[in-house]
């Protein structure tokens, strides 16, 4: 056995942020990771991964579980002991991955590190992304989001006081379809609209009609039918519809939108 420090390491690479359509909740650059309510549970605690490392590695062990987002694994010998420090996603390896872990871990086994940078790769969705400090921006140029939201509030006689809006990011876009003119964060409960409609041009109407959609996304909760979120459910088109100027902005949108944004 060798002594010393080894790890794999994860290379940094460039994050890719995709158009989606408006009835996907859009994903916030700022979030810090996946959802993990939404995971399945982990085959492994903790405490179990441990005494199976054990087993495997058949020498003393410490193992720390790490939420690193560069070392996915890191070994150094101390005193006879191999301390083991393991991103979090190992509690979801199986016993395959597992065995080769073992054989990294004692011998710097070259296939075993081939297997675990498949592994790595396949689960890095599991990686916390940095938090990045949330400014809020809601007065623009010419429309401030937090009297329309206020104004929409006290219309509807909604008390909520645990949402925040504010104007998101000039993203590119290639079709009109596919850009999301506003975005609702479960986990941030923020409202986010597109600085496209902070424009003269744009209807009060329709700006409220966009803030309207995002607030209804903060006020109902999501239909889950198995691992599928139906956002947009019978419950919340019904409500839709009940916005004073439903027809004039969606007419406004198929009409005007795309002359706006070719502008």
């Amino acid at each position: 056995m060798s002594s010393g420090s080894r790890q794999l390491t994860l290379p940094l690479l460039e994050t890719v942020v995709e158009e989606v359509p408006d009835d996907f909740e859009e994903p916030d650059s700022a979030s810090p990771g996946p959802d993990r309510r939404n995971l399945p549970t982990a085959p492994w605690t903790t405490s179990s991964l441990y005494k199976q490392l054990v087993l495997l590695v058949d020498d003393s062990v410490r193992l720390s579980i790490t939420d690193n987002r560069h070392n996915m694994i890191t070994v150094n010998q101390r005193n006879g002991t191999l301390e083991v420090r393991l991103h979090r996603m190992f509690l979801f390896a199986d016993a395959h991955t597992l065995t080769h872990l073992a054989r990294f871990i004692t011998r710097r086994d070259r296939r075993a590190s081939r297997v675990l940078d498949d592994f790595i790769a396949h689960h890095r969705f599991l990686i916390t992304r940095p938090r990045r400090p949330l400014t809020l921006r809601a007065k623009g140029a010419h429309y401030d989001l937090g009297a329309s939201l206020e104004r929409l509030k006290r219309h509807y006689g909604i008390r909520t006081s645990d949402v925040k809006i504010t104007w998101g990011r000039a993203t590119a876009y290639e079709n009109v379809r596919m850009m999301a003119l506003g975005s609702y964060s479960y986990e941030q409960r923020i409202i986010r609209v597109h600085p496209v409609l902070d424009d003269p041009r744009v209807p009060g109407y329709f700006l409220d009609w966009v803030v309207y959609h995002e607030l209804l996304h903060h006020l109902l909760p999501v239909e889950k039918s198995g691992r599928k979120r139906r956002l947009h459910d019978s419950r919340f088109k019904r409500l839709e519809h009940q916005f004073p100027m439903y027809r004039e902005a969606r007419e406004w949108e198929k009409k005007q939108l795309p002359a706006l944004l070719e502008s």
